[in-house]
């Protein structure tokens, strides 16, 4: 798994630096984060090869209503994971929160703002909510993992941590002396490896690169 703060994918060649990134790591999985696009912006400025796509534009108006710039939570896999919307949930517009089912695992795509319009407990609430309808959806699939991934700003981990149990497994910084984009796993053991790396991508965040040596040996 592969995530990322792009801090906007309009700067030019954005989208081509994050392909490599994608092919230096052997990327299966992308979670990004912030992408500033909006529903004029078609799927394919975004397409790479050999991924598929699922998106999430932010949809939150100002007074005026219009819709507020930045945000937007895409979340590609390679082609053979059959990535999809995870739909069976209730979808709160006010959060900036996009669900995939890819294979056996629900990947939760979430943008914290730091200055949110919303009361950040009320995110917290909706997280644990649709956890537990999750968990529910799997209830006779102990295989499933559900993974939530994103930039979360200054909503405490320790927060998500208590109302889902799950386990956060980044530990280094990602931006400055912050670990602000985080990875919470419903099993503990899922990734063997986090390392926090600097992305072609020219922005204030490192990406985080996650993997299993124990299930790719297993794959093969």
């Amino acid at each position: 798994m592969y995530v990322l703060n792009t801090a906007g994918l309009s700067q030019q060649h954005a989208v081509e630096h994050l392909a490599t990134d994608f092919n230096s790591y052997d990327v299966d999985i992308a979670v990004i984060t912030e992408t500033h696009f909006c529903t004029k912006h078609m799927d394919n400025i975004l397409s790479m090869t050999g991924y598929m796509l699922c998106r999430r534009d932010r949809s939150i108006q100002n007074k005026s209503g219009r819709q507020m710039k930045g945000g937007g939570v895409p979340c590609t896999s390679g082609s053979t994971l059959q990535s999809t919307v995870w739909k069976y949930l209730h979808d709160d517009p006010v959060y900036e929160l996009l669900w995939v089912q890819s294979g056996s695992m629900i990947i939760g795509t979430l943008y914290n703002p730091p200055k949110p319009q919303y009361d950040p407990e009320l995110l917290v609430r909706y997280v644990e909510a649709c956890n537990t309808r999750t968990r529910a959806c799997f209830s006779n699939c102990r295989s499933a993992d559900v993974v939530i991934v994103g930039d979360l700003n200054q909503l405490p981990e320790t927060r998500v941590v208590a109302s889902t149990g799950f386990t956060q497994i980044v530990r280094q910084p990602t931006c400055g002396t912050n670990v602000l984009d985080q990875i919470f796993v419903s099993h503990q053991f899922l990734y063997d490896t986090v390392c926090v790396i600097s992305s072609v991508v020219k922005n204030d965040h490192k990406a985080i690169v996650a993997y299993s040596e124990r299930r790719s040996h297993t794959s093969q």
